[in-house]
């Protein structure tokens, strides 16, 4: 970066951690939504993020990364952070409240520190997160940006899913299942979750892992309530590019997890 050129926060903190960096800029085009700035810059729609800051019923303040060319849905988001409602704050506000202008704002150098919501399920599966890490991935460790082809399975089941959106398919045998997308499941435990029950499917099992963090949340302190929280962690970042036959195991330890007040809590 050229001395002249003024730093925003975000390169002050990638500087002082000597961590290499391009700085890309449309200061000189007529872009003004994100999806202009990403034709300006060349870039996917899908790896070009907007910075969205919201306000919560509790005036608790909470961002959300958002792809260009989506939006955010506020009922879903509230869901998310357990808030009874969101809105998003006003232009205004947004300067004195991070430290950013509007259209120019990261969520990295903000004057305080905001919870962050960043959906790994969908930035991994849908908008294939794994492209901004070629270099890492093809390069050092000398491997395909398909993930051993998981993407071209990813890719057949969401074809199958916009075609069955609410209820989905249904279980189907391991025969049907080679026929539909060439493997007997999608490489993927949310995606086949989405892919068997449909979005209204998804929408109660995320709703049931977001009642058991809620839940282990309140003993946090406790040392049983961090061992549950952070096995379910764990196995639900693997499941994100598998799926394992641990259906009973994983049920068992949520329902020990949204029970958690039985184990702590004095008789």
């Amino acid at each position: 970066m050229k001395k002249n050129e003024e730093k925003t926060n975000v390169i002050r903190i990638l500087e002082q951690n000597k961590i290499n960096f391009k700085v890309y800029n449309y200061i000189n085009s007529t872009a003004i939504s994100g999806t202009e700035v990403a034709d300006y810059l060349g870039e996917d729609y899908n790896i070009v993020f907007k910075t969205l800051v919201t306000i919560g019923k509790s005036g608790n303040h909470y961002v959300f990364l958002v792809p260009v060319n989506k939006e955010l849905d506020l009922k879903k988001a509230a869901v998310v952070v357990e808030e009874k409602s969101i809105e998003m704050i006003k232009s205004k506000e947004l300067l004195p409240l991070t430290g950013y202008i509007h259209g120019g704002c990261s969520p990295v150098g903000m004057k305080k520190y905001f919870p962050t919501v960043i959906i790994s399920f969908v930035l991994l599966v849908i908008c294939r997160l794994q492209r901004l890490f070629k270099y890492l991935i093809v390069d050092i460790l000398h491997k395909d940006l398909t993930l051993s082809s998981r993407t071209l399975l990813w890719d057949s089941a969401i074809k199958i899913i916009k075609e069955n959106k609410l209820i989905g398919i249904g279980v189907q045998k391991s025969k049907r299942m080679i026929e539909l997308i060439s493997a007997y499941h999608s490489h993927s435990h949310f995606l086949n979750v989405i892919l068997q029950s449909g979005f209204l499917g998804i929408s109660v099992y995320f709703g049931m892992i977001f009642s058991v963090f809620a839940k282990l949340k309140k003993y946090k302190e406790n040392i049983i309530a961090q061992i549950i929280a952070f096995t379910l962690f764990v196995i639900f970042i693997m499941l994100l590019v598998d799926t394992f036959d641990i259906t009973c195991n994983l049920m068992l330890l949520m329902a020990l997890g949204y029970n958690i007040a039985y184990f702590v809590e004095e008789k």
